[in-house]
């Protein structure tokens, strides 16, 4: 099969690959300078430099990030198996706000994800003036996925806060304010293919910080844990009220709801209507079939099923310094340095991101992000996983520097079974 995949910072190039390892041709194109650089050196999938000439090429067009929704109707409504983007995608993940109103006005008493108290603002001094006098403490989060304001997470009181965004130097962008929810962070993911959900679905449960313990910069993804669940009370009250309005918008591919859960009930958090990173590496390992043409019958709205192994995934991610800083000079020293030793490793199991490729075909470091990719491997239980997972990170890193959180697979199982004992989920 021709595959063209479209990207802005070349997120999807390690399902690139792996699409590619399955048999297919795939041409990618990247719209920023800095990661062209990622997989260079590698004939198949390959770099061009413009996607519009090679859409009548491509029988499926994958789009890996939020931001290109416009374009992705466009070919879509076209006749192509497109998956991954979509302007109702583009919407519900970028704009918060929008994406809490959807869910609140799809909700019914039987189905129902609750919204913590919020407020958003303009003005970092208004911001201000809300907290003061709030007893409860507060979420700071910019919103439009602005990523060079750290969101803020309030301890016992809002003073730590308030100090936080008195120090800003910037004093007006968008932002949220909301009241915070103690419970357990979990995100349930649909494969949608323009007329419903698929039968099955996952559960995710990721570790988002740096550093072990939950502490250091929120990098999105340091390492998950993925299972496949039926129709559970989270996804009855977290996917299925949002049905009909990705059917009207004609949408393909996967959708997650990122949620809070107490005893008695659920508190939205956001949506993610793309593939998730490291979600899709999962998603991938846990696929019972055809991994191509699984996607490929999403993007045409022919999938009547989805077959799911019953075993738990999980990824771990590697990196190198400079990241998670974007420190440009340090990465460019990068550039070319060999970190990893993938020789006698199965590479179904290895998911490169910033990387291109040296004249001995190795990969070495492309000096884009420091983000070097993951680890992705299954098993029956959450701790077997872990073991099969850091076993393969022993063997293929080659220098102390290669960085990774070693506490994935922490609290995973407690919360499992707390979640189940409340009721929310069945497996």
């Amino acid at each position: 099969m021709n595959i063209l995949f479209i990207s802005q910072t070349n997120d999807g190039y390690h399902l690139a690959t792996h699409l590619a390892d399955d048999g297919n041709k795939v041409m990618y194109w990247v719209k920023e300078p800095a990661y062209k650089k990622v997989g260079q050196g590698r004939n198949n999938p390959k770099l061009i430099p413009s996607w519009q000439s090679h859409v009548a090429w491509a029988d499926m067009v994958v789009f890996d990030m939020v931001g290109m929704g416009k374009e992705a109707d466009r070919i879509r409504k076209g006749g192509k198996a497109v998956i991954g983007a979509g302007e109702i995608a583009d919407r519900i993940e970028l704009d918060r706000e929008f994406g809490q109103q959807l869910m609140k006005k799809a909700g019914t008493k039987e189905n129902y994800v609750d919204i913590a108290p919020y407020e958003t603002f303009s003005s970092v001094q208004k911001g201000i003036a809300f907290l003061n006098g709030k007893k409860e403490p507060y979420v700071f989060k910019a919103l439009n996925n602005k990523d060079d304001i750290w969101t803020f997470v309030a301890k016992d009181t809002n003073d730590g806060l308030i100090e936080y965004m008195e120090s800003l130097p910037k004093k007006s962008f968008p932002f949220l304010l909301q009241q915070q929810v103690k419970g357990i962070e979990i995100s349930t993911e649909g494969v949608f293919d323009g007329w419903g959900f698929m039968p099955q679905f996952t559960h995710t449960m990721e570790k988002k910080r740096f550093m072990n313990g939950n502490v250091g910069q929120n990098t999105g993804c340091q390492g998950s844990v993925v299972w496949a669940c039926e129709e559970d009370e989270i996804v009855k009250s977290a996917l299925f009220p949002i049905e009909d309005t990705l059917k009207k918008h004609n949408y393909r591919g996967m959708v997650d709801v990122n949620i809070i859960v107490t005893e008695d009930k659920l508190y939205f958090l956001e949506f993610t209507a793309r593939f998730g990173y490291c979600a899709i590496e999962n998603l991938w390992h846990l696929i019972d079939g055809d991994k191509t043409q699984f996607f490929y019958q999403i993007g045409m709205a022919q999938a009547n099923n989805i077959d799911l192994l019953s075993d738990y995934s999980m990824a771990v991610v590697l990196s190198f310094p400079p990241y998670p800083a974007m420190d440009k000079a340090a990465l460019k020293r990068n550039e070319g340095m060999k970190v990893l030793d993938l020789s006698g490793v199965d590479p179904e199991n290895i998911w490169l991101h910033d990387v291109m490729y040296n004249e001995k075909k190795e990969p070495v470091m492309a000096g884009a992000v420091g983000y070097i990719g993951a680890v992705v491997d299954t098993a029956k239980t959450v701790q077997a996983a872990a073991k099969k997972v850091y076993g393969i990170i022993e063997d293929v890193c080659l220098m102390k520097e290669v960085m990774y959180r070693s506490d994935i697979a922490d609290d995973v199982e407690e919360n499992i079974k707390q979640l189940k004992s409340w009721g929310w989920i069945e497996t």
